[in-house]
């Protein structure tokens, strides 16, 4: 029995495939097919003649390419089709190897190689509906998270041309008591109109009262040395309106995206929102990303599809720990490397693993991404034992 692999090139406009044998030689000629019913079709018909001449199932494979390789990847799964999806750096040497020509075809006859010579087991993206849909509302959220991201620094420009040196007398530039400042005395009316006794009655609202007025006071100075540039004045201040705007608009839709996670996670019935530093926002992107924890045949192997895994370089007696993959998705690293600082602090597990690194010298962010990677551990197991957070005995005897 011998091996047969088709390797896709999805693009916006249509796909090419390339089918090898566990020989490396191309078994038909390189096709392209459409983004439709009957072209997915077509091939199919075109591959299962070579199935039965090879007498085995061929194994299909394609590069995640965001959205346009998941109505073929779903046709395929529809089909009953072994169907493997590779991150981009995955398949990356492979592209490396074909001279330095890129074309579609090249690329197909790329992802057939890494196909033959990949050992890793298919990985079967999330299939039911409500893991698809808290991959996509999650993917959502980050979306809006940079759009707010974009407009705060729109809108620090604008405050830095209007009063320099504003962005460093709050926390959060864009904080609701900032905001309410910002709304009061940025105007093309009164700029600067409010006195510090108005400004310390708009801030007692979101802080003590005494805090309140040494705010203003300090507001108040600031705004008096301030030198405005005429010329940018009122583009500046309408800028910076137009952003609060937005942001009010993003803020609106976070929530609703927010709470849409939080009511999709619950209907899981996970465990993983056991774990301290792993809230439902963080479970429902972990449960997006990965799907079923119990796909994966360890949790070593799970810290690898999420990248957290640290690429080792050796050469003879020399070796070297470098830094983390990064192959997966991003959306899941940055989700366990922000739940790691609450798990660093209250987490009973990883709180004193990672004193212990710090102990040891390592930087803050190296310790925090050990931390991730424990967490991952906690997750694994959670999920496949199915039972809720639990401290270890001799953990438990060391923090008594």
């Amino acid at each position: 029995m011998r091996g047969l692999f088709v390797g896709m090139d999805v693009s916006k406009d249509d796909l090419k495939a390339a089918v090898k044998d566990d020989r490396n030689a191309l078994v038909m000629p390189i096709k392209t097919y459409q983004h439709d019913q009957a072209s997915f079709e077509a091939l199919v018909n075109d591959i299962e003649p070579r199935e039965r001449e090879f007498g085995c199932r061929a194994i299909f494979g394609m590069e995640a390419t965001g959205i346009y390789h998941v109505s073929l990847y779903r046709f395929l799964q529809e089909k009953g089709k072994q169907t493997k999806v590779f991150n981009g750096l995955e398949i990356k040497r492979f592209k490396g190897r074909i001279r330095k020509t890129k074309t579609d075809k090249l690329d197909a006859v790329a992802i057939s190689e890494a196909l033959i010579l990949s050992v890793e087991p298919i990985y079967k993206p999330p299939s039911d509906f409500e893991t698809v849909h808290l991959r996509e509302l999650t993917r959502m959220r980050g979306r809006i998270v940079k759009k707010m991201s974009i407009c705060k620094n729109q809108g620090t420009r604008s405050l830095d041309i209007l009063c320099r040196g504003y962005s460093g007398m709050f926390k959060d530039t864009f904080s609701p008591s900032s905001v309410a400042i910002i709304k009061g005395t940025f105007r093309l009316t009164r700029l600067f109109g409010m006195s510090t006794e108005q400004m310390a009655t708009v801030l007692s609202e979101f802080m003590p009262k005494k805090a309140a007025q040494e705010k203003a006071s300090e507001l108040s100075a600031l705004f008096g040395r301030v030198v405005v540039p005429e010329k940018e004045r009122d583009s500046s201040i309408l800028e910076l309106h137009l952003v609060l705007q937005q942001l009010e608009l993003l803020n609106e839709q976070l929530d609703r995206i927010e709470r849409r996670i939080e009511e999709t996670v619950k209907k899981t019935n996970t465990k993983l929102t056991s774990i301290p530093g792993i809230g439902e926002l963080t479970a429902g992107i972990l449960i997006g990303e990965l799907g079923s924890l119990k796909q994966f045949r360890s949790a070593s192997q799970l810290i690898a599809f999420a990248g957290l895994d640290v690429v080792v370089k050796q050469s003879g007696h020399y070796e070297h720990l470098g830094h983390i993959s990064k192959r997966g998705s991003p959306n899941l690293r940055e989700a366990l490397y922000n739940a790691a600082l609450p798990a660093a602090q209250y987490n009973p597990v990883c709180r004193p693993f990672y004193e212990k690194l710090r102990n040891k010298g390592k930087h803050h962010k190296v310790a925090l991404v050990a931390v991730a990677r424990k967490l991952l551990h906690i997750a694994y197991s959670v999920e496949t034992k199915n039972r809720e957070f639990y401290v270890p005995n001799h953990i438990a005897i060391k923090a008594s």
